[in-house]
């Protein structure tokens, strides 16, 4: 049996943005895993070790970060790269192994990303793309997963297994996962694994009470929350709503800001203003527990 690993596979067009879908080894499960029908009370609120503060705070702050240097020395030895060509840089929060055709970073949480200068060459016969397409070949998938599959120690997914809570599934829907993304010329030319999930989300404060997505658009429309992006545009009604999920900020989205990681309603809108689908955030948590704790609610942009 395949095992099945998150993908976000994204392909940088020529005039700068950005096509992005979810994809796995199987595309047919590669969806969020909660909907409104689940009816959930309770979600857990995690506090996050590895922001700038935390990190400032820790007595082991170097300790952590001589860790993440011996991981991303590994990583470069286990893709073949020699001890001499290995340049290294130690920062507080993340630290670099380079050569002259790669460059790894391995943050203080314990994600990883990879950067190929030149691109990263599939073996003759694996074509990155899909012909006339910025989506990666269901070949290149299978042979990246492959290929990085113990040096990145990725891990597969239960996102789609509803054997699993629903709040491990929508857990691991947003904190394990793996970004392939091309470069200008077709290539790979950049990886980003997720934090494990065993380290970001180890200090558990608790299940606390949220709202419900009726609740979650009256402090949308209460200008409460934030655009994923910001430009100034108008506040969504709820005419502009489109979609709505329940979600936790990624492992890098706001690292070093974040104190805390807390469930969000994330509402896809398309404004009068705009032609285009954009992100609205709302804190989820109920109100009573928001006001005690308003870290909760803190959108990593703001």
């Amino acid at each position: 049996m395949k095992k099945v690993f998150m993908f976000i596979i994204m392909a940088f067009v020529l005039v700068g943005c950005a096509l992005a879908g979810e994809v796995s080894l199987d595309e047919s499960v590669a969806t969020h895993p909660w909907n409104e029908d689940y009816n959930i009370e309770l979600m857990p609120v995690f506090r996050n070790h590895y922001s700038m503060r935390a990190m400032h705070e820790r007595s082991d702050a170097m300790d952590v970060m001589l860790e993440r240097m011996e991981r991303a020395e590994g990583i470069a030895l286990a893709m073949g790269y020699a001890e001499g060509d290995l340049r290294r840089t130690i920062r507080f929060e993340q630290v670099t192994v380079a050569t002259d055709t790669v460059e790894i970073i391995v943050e203080a949480n314990g994600s990883i990303e990879m950067f190929f200068r030149d691109g990263f060459t599939l073996p003759d016969g694996i074509t990155l793309l899909r012909q006339d397409s910025y989506e990666f070949s269901g070949d290149a998938i299978d042979y990246l997963t492959d290929h990085f599959a113990d040096i990145l120690q990725l891990s597969p997914g239960i996102y789609n297994n509803p054997h699993y809570d629903i709040a491990e599934r929508i857990l691991d829907y947003h904190f394990n996962r793996v970004d392939f993304v091309a470069n200008l010329d077709g290539k790979l030319g950049w990886i980003r694994r997720s934090a494990p999930q065993e380290v970001i989300l180890a200090d558990k404060v608790g299940y606390f009470p949220i709202i419900t997505t009726d609740e979650a658009i009256v402090r949308m429309l209460n200008d409460e929350g934030s655009f994923g992006v910001d430009m100034g545009q108008d506040r969504p009604t709820a005419d502009d709503i489109v979609d709505v999920h329940l979600v936790y900020f990624g492992h890098r989205n706001g690292q070093h800001i974040l104190e805390y990681f807390a469930p969000w309603y994330r509402f896809s809108v398309q404004t009068t203003d705009a032609d285009y689908y954009q992100w609205y955030f709302v804190p989820a948590t109920r109100d009573d527990y928001l006001r005690a704790n308003p870290a909760w609610g803190i959108y990593p942009h703001q």
